[in-house]
């Protein structure tokens, strides 16, 4: 019994990297969970592909927003570093 869940689980995996729904770094991880007899069935795989997915994408958002920020600090900080040295050196102009 376990071994036909196995080889259930096992060509579902393989179907749906060969049509781009998972990658290979999602496809190794569920390949050992499978293996680890972590799912029940081919449902609770596929639910959990979808969990995965929604994560990554979620992940990638909130990564893009953090980059944008990070680059934005940067922005200001070398504008004030600028203003700043402008100042000096109008200050040490008039001495």
């Amino acid at each position: 019994m376990w071994v036909t869940r196995q080889r259930v689980l096992r060509n579902y995996l393989k179907k749906s990297r060969s049509n781009s729904k998972i990658d290979n770094h999602l496809y190794r991880e569920l390949y050992l969970k499978c293996k680890g007899n972590e799912f029940k069935n081919k449902r609770t795989l596929v639910e959990y592909i979808h969990k995965a997915k929604t994560e990554n994408t979620r992940k990638s958002i909130l990564y893009e927003k953090f980059e944008k920020k990070r680059k934005k600090k940067i922005f200001n900080k070398e504008k004030k570093i600028q203003s700043f040295n402008k100042k000096m050196i109008q200050i040490c102009a008039t001495i």
